[in-house]
């Protein structure tokens, strides 16, 4: 037997069937509802949209980073003209300018003008190069965020690292020797040097896959070891570079020696590497422009601006290691620090101590001599004075 609540519920599916069934008609009848489509979204579509979309904002981002190796050289530059006019103006004595003063001639004051204007001038091109560099991180951040919303489509990890570069803080000594043995090598494809300068770091940008390709390694390595040696010869010079790390001091910048020779045979093999990477391009070039691939030939004109700037990057830093290995070599001979040297100085106060010795002995013999020397002399004279005394008297006799 059903219950009461059996009974209703019957009762009320009943009532639902036939109400379906009164309905069907009208529905069917009903165009607007015979128009309804159900439809997915097109993910393939969305997927080639944000593909797109990454890969213009990629180009942006390196359209941007180009332009940062010529303001980097003309900032460097700049800062040396400090420095030049810098070292112009203190090498007049207190003497010399009040001599100037008086004769109504004033070289000290051309000296302060061109050192102020030449601050003024590095000023201006650092804040270029911070602007521009500013404007390559906003198109880094517009690049991962195009990133991870294509893969938040493809269904991946949404979570994406941010490659923009930072600066580490340069809070600890880094030996400089092992920035090549890799204990404080920079890593990662940002290159960023410890002191945060960031020579090259833009110009690698997608080039080092094909860099490491023409056997280029060390790439960060070399770079802080410029930085941090030019930093502190402009600090401090190269005593105190030296003594910082205590132990033989000819034996450390022996070795910071054969490290900045390595750096000069880095530079030029990267100058080579680089002249072949952009013979390559080229040709790509011109295959993309024959092929009317234009937004493969917007891609590789990018690299070859890139790879441009390089070059020119590229040269300045051998130049840079040929300088600093020469001031290294002149400090070296300061210290009498090359090969033989030290024993050469040893012999040299050697010989000068045997010479004394010699002396001395020398004038020991000769103390007796002279002595009997003296007495034969004396002895001599007597004798003539006697001779002569009695010549007189037999003179006087007769």
């Amino acid at each position: 037997m059903l219950n009461k609540k059996a009974i209703a519920a019957l009762a009320a599916g009943a009532t639902l069937v036939s109400g379906l069934a009164f309905a069907a008609p009208a529905m069917a009848e009903d165009s607007a509802w015979n128009n309804i489509v159900v439809s997915t979204p097109d993910k393939s579509a969305e997927i080639a949209k944000a593909e797109k979309e990454l890969k213009d904002a990629t180009a942006a981002l390196q359209d941007e980073q180009v332009k940062v190796p010529a303001l980097k050289l003309a900032a460097d530059r700049a800062q040396e003209k400090v420095d030049e006019t810098y070292k112009a103006f203190t090498k007049f004595t207190e003497d010399e300018r009040k001599a100037a003063k008086e004769n109504g001639q004033n070289p000290v004051d051309k000296a302060l003008k061109a050192w102020k204007d030449a601050q003024t001038e590095a000023t201006a091109s650092k804040k270029k190069l911070d602007d521009q560099n500013k404007v390559v991180e906003e198109k880094q951040k517009t690049v991962n965020e195009k990133k991870e919303a294509l893969n938040k489509l493809k269904g991946g990890n949404s979570s994406s690292t941010p490659t923009t570069p930072t600066t580490p803080k340069n809070d600890k000594k880094i030996d400089l020797i092992n920035l090549l043995n890799g204990g404080d090598e920079p890593s990662g494809a940002t290159m960023v040097s410890p002191l945060g300068t960031s020579t090259l770091y833009t110009n690698y940008k997608g080039l080092t896959a094909e860099l490491i390709k023409k056997g280029i390694t060390n790439i960060a390595a070399y770079d802080a070891l410029l930085d941090k040696l030019e930093f502190g010869l402009k600090q401090s010079g190269w005593a105190n570079i030296i003594k910082n790390f205590g132990g033989d001091n000819c034996a450390y910048l022996g070795k910071l020696r054969r490290q900045l020779q390595k750096a000069v045979k880095h530079y030029g093999h990267v100058e080579a590497a680089v002249k072949d990477i952009l013979a390559e391009l080229n040709e790509d070039y011109n295959d993309a422009k024959a092929a009317e691939d234009w937004d493969a030939a917007k891609v590789i004109k990018g690299k070859i601006a890139q790879a441009k700037g390089l070059l020119e990057v590229a040269h300045h830093n051998r130049t840079r290691a040929e300088a600093i290995l020469d001031s290294a070599n002149d400090h070296a001979r300061d210290l009498s620090c090359d090969t033989g040297a030290k024993d050469v100085l040893k012999a040299l106060k050697g010989a000068k101590a045997d010479k004394k010795a010699d002396k001395k002995a020398d004038a020991k013999k000769a103390a007796p001599l002279a002595k009997t020397g003296a007495v034969v002399a004396l002895a001599a004279v007597a004798a003539s004075v006697l001779a002569g005394m009695g010549v007189a008297l037999r003179k006087i006799r007769h």
